[in-house]
């Protein structure tokens, strides 16, 4: 069993003793104490500790002061404060800027006290997983990437990678998720804080689910993809679900959504993973379109196939990156600035989205592209699709230059 260094920060004797005695009876921690805050920093910088408590009301400098400076020392350690004369807006200030996780009042409960430390280890331990996890994880990349440099074949080297990934850590995954779920399902027993804690913990974990879920489905396309003879699907249903997942996501931005379908049109599919293109193109399409824009899908028979179109006009994409867009992990933004936002401007992301749809779109004898007319003159994105659920072959890609010509005629109507 591993032992949690607990360092106690009080100039009252008696508290030190008590919380000491307290934390003595589990065989998990391991208590070092002091009543001077200058000698704690140094304790700090000598052996870091997992937990630190601090009482607040101390001659020489205050908690929350000690707890600032601990921060710098030990940026990675729990913070609680304790106090029996609580100042309701410098605590509240001190937790807003991170300066302390907890803050207990006294007298304190032991039985209250002994939960909230269960509970503050339990965030330590999954937060150091979801560290290792993401260390684990950059690590492989930072290996696939090295490898590529020197291999003609980086394609299968991809490969290889998201294997891993799926093999490797979908597992681990899962179960934080689980754990997660049932923590937040037990509100109860925790406070706000807590909860907070919690709740962002089960965001991020299920944000790395879904990226894993992505690796999984692009090797099961590439490996095995499933035969033309699946469920016949209602396309302009399908595109009606695709915008009502999103359209509170686009009206927080003022994008208007419009949509365009012919009516009769069906497929053959998986509707689960076709809805997974459309909702990537069309989750696309208002990542990159700036506040106040509009995006429109618009579904056409033509020449006996379905022509789907994303269009929108958002930032556009260079001529040089329309090709590109749809590789695996390729990322048209600058990476340094990702963030996980799914529908904000400019927001990053793994670059699996659209080189996922391009799986499934192939998998189902399709035909997937992009078109711009320049840097922030918009984009569109087109799906083609065999229709009515008889595809007796591959829909054939058009040339670059003709696509763009057949789509402009196409819009007159």
């Amino acid at each position: 069993m591993r032992k949690y260094t607990v360092l106690i920060v009080d100039d009252e004797p008696h508290q030190l003793l008590l919380l000491r005695k307290s934390l003595e009876r589990e065989a998990c921690y391991e208590v070092r104490e002091t009543s001077d805050p200058r000698k704690a920093l140094l304790m700090l910088r000598e052996h870091p500790a997992d937990i630190i408590i601090s009482d607040h009301h101390m001659p020489e400098m205050t908690g929350l002061e000690l707890l600032g400076l601990a921060r710098t020392i030990a940026p990675a350690a729990i913070r609680i404060i304790t106090t029996g004369l609580p100042d309701g807006v410098a605590i509240r200030e001190a937790h807003r800027q991170g300066l302390i996780h907890h803050y207990i009042a006294k007298p304190w409960d032991r039985e209250a006290f002994m939960i909230t430390l269960e509970n503050t280890l339990t965030h330590l331990h999954l937060q150091n997983e979801k560290q290792r996890l993401a260390r684990e994880l950059s690590e492989k990349i930072h290996h696939i990437r090295d490898l590529g440099r020197e291999s003609e074949n980086f394609a299968e080297l991809k490969k290889q990678f998201m294997m891993i990934a799926n093999h490797e850590l979908r597992t681990p995954a899962s179960i934080i998720t689980a754990s997660l779920d049932l923590l937040a399902s037990r509100q109860h027993g925790l406070d706000t804080t807590q909860l907070k804690f919690i709740t962002n913990a089960l965001g991020g974990a299920r944000r790395m689910n879904e990226l894993l879920e992505k690796c999984f489905t692009i090797l099961r396309y590439e490996q095995a993809p499933p035969s033309p003879g699946l469920k016949r699907i209602d396309l302009a249903g399908l595109l009606r679900r695709t915008v009502c997942e999103t359209t509170e996501a686009a009206a927080r931005r003022n994008i208007t959504l419009e949509v365009d379908c012919q009516a009769g049109l069906n497929l053959a599919g998986t509707a689960e993973h076709l809805l997974q293109v459309f909702d990537n193109l069309l989750s696309n399409a208002i990542k990159y379109t700036p506040d106040g824009g509009h995006i429109r899908i618009c579904a056409r028979e033509t020449d006996g196939q379905v022509l789907i179109a994303v269009r929108d006009n958002g930032i556009g994409i260079p001529d040089g990156e329309l090709e590109n867009i749809f590789k695996d992990f390729y990322q048209l933004s600058d990476a340094r600035n990702h963030h996980s936002s799914k529908y904000e401007f400019l927001g990053g992301g793994a670059g699996l989205g659209l080189s996922l749809c391009r799986s499934i779109v192939k998998a189902h004898l399709g035909d997937i592209w992009a078109e711009s007319e320049g840097q922030y003159l918009g984009s569109t994105f087109f799906v083609r699709l065999p229709l009515n659920g008889t595809p007796e072959k591959a829909v054939r890609p058009m040339l670059e230059a003709r696509r763009f010509e057949r789509y402009q005629e196409r819009q007159a109507v």
